[in-house]
């Protein structure tokens, strides 16, 4: 009997215990829970004083954006980088956040206003090439004092079409030509390279073929040709030159060196000139002489970076190159400098080919799957 009250006695030691033990693991839970509550909640409003503080960024720069766009271009645009940047912060935050979300549309709607971005630009049909001939097909253009030159190098047929009357003239063919390549318009006087005659002139209103130069084995490889004050000029890869061929009394001079330093043109694709020489190239790059020499252009301020280039375009009398970045369908415009200046998107620009721009008529043209088209230029 006493050892039965014993064992009673002793279990019902026992059971307290265990029962304080499973009392007490509760209250450490509910501690810890508690402590882990207070710390979410501390955490959470951080993250909220965080956030708010973000926005509040956000607006003000986009506020300081609006007031500097005239004024200070430049700053103005900094100041969009830096709303992007708080706003990439502000999302890591809050991802669900309708703040946020309309933040981001203002952000973007700024930045086109402050940058001059000008999306979804309207393009109208100026010509079908078709309508030249059936078969005419090409892929570049040249264009000079209201007329555009056009080469189709399969038939081997040259046009010259007013761009005010849009009336094409066909100023030669293969007879004349050969197996030409690339042409290129100055005023009146239009340029051929061709593989078999080498480089030819030809007089637009007369018709009249003549020879700039023949075949040259001190040639590499001529990747373009532009006709210049009325001098004509020649991109030569294989060599690392540009020739340049000045009009004399009795035609044109021999070839001179127009540049007077060393100069990389391996990766050369395409040559414009105003007053300088700019040379694009497949790294893609573009180099800048003048008077023979390297001259300064570098890009700054683009709110995205180029990875390619694939047209360039340089107006005599604007202070301003085109560049065409298919891969995001744009045109680019920076000053001669390299300042950024504009952009012009459209979806459609990832099938152009070649471009222009004509100055006083304030036009963009644009020669897309064998048809060119004209938007308006801001």
């Amino acid at each position: 009997m006493v050892s039965l009250i014993r064992r009673t006695h002793l279990q019902v030691v026992f059971g307290n215990k265990k029962v304080i033990l499973i009392i007490g693991a509760l209250i450490f839970i509910s501690i810890i829970a508690g402590l882990g509550y207070l710390f979410f909640q501390s955490r959470h409003q951080t993250e909220n004083v965080r956030l708010n503080n973000l926005i509040t960024s956000v607006e003000t720069n986009l506020n300081e954006a609006s007031g500097l766009k005239d004024s200070d271009p430049k700053m103005a645009a900094e100041k969009i980088s830096q709303a992007k940047a708080r706003l990439v912060e502000a999302e890591g935050l809050s991802k669900e956040s309708s703040k946020i979300a309309e933040l981001k549309v203002k952000v973007e709607e700024k930045e086109a206003e402050v940058l001059k971005i000008y999306k979804n630009i309207e393009l109208e049909l100026f010509m079908s090439l078709d309508l030249i001939k059936q078969t005419f097909k090409t892929e570049k253009m040249s264009f000079s004092a209201g007329r555009l030159l056009l080469l189709d190098t399969n038939d081997k047929s040259l046009v010259a079409i007013s761009t005010e009357l849009k009336t094409p003239n066909i100023i030669a063919g293969p007879q004349q030509l050969g197996d030409a390549r690339i042409a290129s318009i100055n005023g009146s006087n239009a340029f051929v390279y061709s593989l078999d005659k080498g480089i030819l002139h030809l007089d637009i209103d007369t018709k009249k073929t003549s020879v700039v130069s023949q075949k040259d084995e001190g040639w590499g490889e001529i990747k373009d040709l532009f006709g210049f004050s009325g001098n004509v000029y020649g991109l030569d890869s294989g060599k690392n030159m540009i020739w340049k061929y000045a009009p004399t009394e009795s035609g044109y001079s021999q070839k001179q060196e127009y540049l007077r330093s060393e100069a990389n043109l391996g990766l050369a694709k395409r040559m414009v000139i105003d007053y300088s020489v700019w040379v694009l190239t497949s790294e893609p790059d573009i180099l800048k002489f003048t008077g023979g020499g390297s001259d300064f252009y570098a890009m700054s301020g683009l709110n995205d970076p180029l990875t390619q280039i694939d047209g360039l375009f340089v107006p005599e009398e604007l202070d301003a190159v085109f560049i065409l970045d298919k891969s995001t369908n744009r045109i680019l415009v920076t000053k001669k400098n390299g300042e950024y200046l504009a952009q012009y998107i459209n979806p459609e620009f990832f099938k152009v080919s070649d471009f222009f721009v004509d100055e006083e008529i304030k036009k963009i043209y644009l020669l897309i799957e064998n048809k060119i088209y004209t938007t308006a230029l801001k």
